[in-house]
């Protein structure tokens, strides 16, 4: 989900509630578990086996890089605290099956939660997401992450970008629509959805990162705008891609 963003104070992080008395100040730590500076969490250093993850209260922040390749990690349950994620704030999680965001207008960064194979519940503000949006440097808005279980899906029309690994292994999916809108579609974002027998790229798309659709058979077909056939450095997405390619 993409969120606005909220004003904040440099000496205030959250103010929990309007008859509360205390006032959650920047934090730091610097231990063997978190690396904090001004309620920016840094790192995440604990390495022997914590599985069930909670950031501290007062973190306003989560860092690039603050969650990378922890494999031991399972969920991570960020407080209310926490008004925005960077970008590859949490990546290469292998074992990541949950993120809890109590903040429901925290913002998220472009690929903030990158290449987390098994991730498939976020909650944020209580409630369950169907998919993640996340926005860009430029603030366009992007499609981060399918969550879903249906086995068909349309793309928010509002989407500019599919972010790399968006649909990865999503196995049950039959069936997505891509808008007009999205211009471009990340590294390895349908890789393993076998089950799509045909999908049509939008003629707007401009870049198709690196193998886009890995692992395709030529079982599937993909509808392909005919400016991307003639443009010789975007044919790299087709790498390990074995579907029938259709240009229009």
């Amino acid at each position: 989900m993409f969120f606005e963003d909220e004003e904040f104070s440099d000496k205030k992080c959250n103010e929990t509630d309007a008859n509360a008395s205390e006032v959650i100040s920047d934090l730091s730590v610097d231990n063997d578990e978190w690396l904090i500076c001004k309620g920016v969490l840094e790192d995440y250093n604990k390495f022997d086996g914590a599985e069930d993850v909670r950031v501290p209260d007062g973190v306003k922040e989560v860092g690039f890089y603050a969650f990378f390749f922890k494999d031991n990690i399972k969920s991570i349950h960020f407080p209310d605290t926490v008004k925005e994620f960077a970008t590859d704030a949490v990546c290469g999680c292998s074992n990541l099956r949950q993120v809890v965001i109590e903040n429901d207008n925290a913002i998220i960064n472009k690929c903030a939660f990158s290449c987390n194979d098994v991730l498939r519940e976020v909650i944020i503000g209580g409630e369950k997401q169907e998919f993640i949006l996340s926005r860009s440097a430029k603030g366009d808005v992007c499609f981060e992450k399918y969550l879903g279980e249906d086995s068909s899906f349309n793309v928010p029309e509002n989407a500019r970008e599919i972010a790399d690994w968006a649909f990865f292994g999503c196995s049950a999916l039959s069936e997505v629509v891509i808008p007009d809108t999205v211009r471009e579609i990340g590294a390895r974002a349908f890789e393993g959805c076998l089950n799509i027998s045909e999908l049509k790229i939008p003629a707007g798309v401009e870049d198709i990162d690196i193998k886009a659709f890995f692992g395709w058979t030529r079982n599937q077909v993909i509808h392909v705008p005919k400016h991307l056939k003639h443009i010789k450095i975007l044919q790299k997405w087709r790498k390990g891609c074995r579907a029938q390619i259709m240009y229009y």
